[in-house]
């Protein structure tokens, strides 16, 4: 081969392998191997188009702006334990702090058995509650005001910040959080996680701070051409499948059970839920963000995983993401429950902390 056609050669092999993972002066904040604006590009092209349901209450939210009502408490060494002994069916509906006092705190003199560390920030939520409670379970965050106001009925749900963001317009500013990462076979996966301030009731069930939610697509190495796609709903996932599936302008549409926000790809009543109810969508407001934030890697030391910078450590907290307070409803029966775990390694492959 003639010196000027190796170096072409050379090239088309280096750009090649630059296109399918960005390898190629590329810019790796969060340290997974991919290159940041190959992984935003990624995100981009396969953006889902979310329709919450039609008369849905609790609309998304920004983690910056929810956290900005939070702050971190440790649990005390009584009241928190095993699940509440109180029926659900007796309380579906009514998260009552007086009922809620009466049958945890009873054991602490009926008195608030934890204690507020302070307020929280993106940057250092996850490295306090690391340092402060271990990083198991040891604190939960109490938002939506009632920190500030001593209780809350109904763990916050009348509380301004619980409605979220209403509107199409509105919507567009409210972002999806992007996890891009290699899956199996080569493959690149995209998690879209979606939001919310609170997960209201369904039925009279399931009420709780804060709500997170997600939809994954997994595509070729260049990520140009979807290979499969799986919503995330409550219970067992549904296996990966690249079925025919509703779109809108080349996106994938799906929907947002009202209040409970579980995701599915059709309107009607579902099959998932809390284990006494079901799930519902419809097509009610549109939200189809106009950005995207990439929130990167949990922190990996073996690996040299982070997030993406700072504003986004958010990632490493692995406490619930809402109250726990008896004193705001929470009896942690399934009705009136704490706040969820933010599972940011879901269907990661097992080697991504190795």
């Amino acid at each position: 081969m003639r010196p000027g056609l190796a170096i072409v050669a050379f090239w088309a092999v280096l750009a090649e392998f630059s296109i399918s993972y960005g390898s190629y002066g590329m810019v790796d904040m969060d340290g997974d191997g991919l290159d940041d604006d190959f992984e935003m590009t990624c995100a981009q092209r396969f953006k889902p188009v979310v329709y919450l349901a039609q008369k849905e209450e609790f609309g998304p939210i920004t983690v910056d702006t929810f956290l900005q009502s939070c702050y971190l408490r440790k649990y005390g060494t009584c009241g928190h334990g095993g699940l509440s002994s109180v029926n659900i069916s007796d309380t579906a509906g009514f998260c009552l702090w007086e009922t809620a006092v009466s049958t945890r705190y009873a054991p602490c003199g009926f008195k608030d058995p934890d204690t507020t560390l302070g307020p929280c920030t993106p940057a250092t939520l996850a490295s306090e509650a690391s340092a402060q409670c271990g990083g198991a379970d040891g604190c939960y965050i109490r938002c939506l005001g009632c920190q500030e106001t001593g209780k809350c009925e109904n763990l916050g749900l009348d509380q301004p910040d619980a409605k979220g963001t209403h509107g199409a317009e509105a919507l567009k500013n409210i972002p999806f959080y992007v996890h891009v990462f290699r899956d199996t076979g080569g493959t690149v996966q995209i998690q879209y996680w979606f939001f919310y301030a609170f997960n209201g009731p369904t039925d009279g069930f399931g009420t709780h701070q804060g709500d997170w939610e997600h939809f994954s697509i997994r595509a070729d190495a260049k990520c140009l051409t979807r290979l499969a796609y799986v919503p995330f709903a409550h219970g067992t996932p549904p296996p990966w499948s690249n079925a025919t599936m509703g779109e809108e302008g080349g996106h994938a549409v799906v929907y947002s059970a009202i209040n409970s926000h579980a995701t599915y790809l059709t309107v009607g009543t579902q099959p998932g839920g809390t284990p006494i109810t079901h799930d519902h969508t419809s097509k009610g407001e549109r939200w189809f963000p106009d950005s995207l934030i990439n929130a990167g890697e949990t922190t990996c030391a073996q690996s040299g995983r982070r997030p993406m910078r700072d504003d986004t450590k958010w990632v490493d907290f692995t406490d619930v993401w809402g109250s726990n307070s008896a004193f705001d409803g929470s009896l942690n029966n399934g009705a009136c429950d704490s706040g969820p775990h933010l599972q940011w390694n879901e269907q990661m492959p097992d080697s991504f902390c190795k």
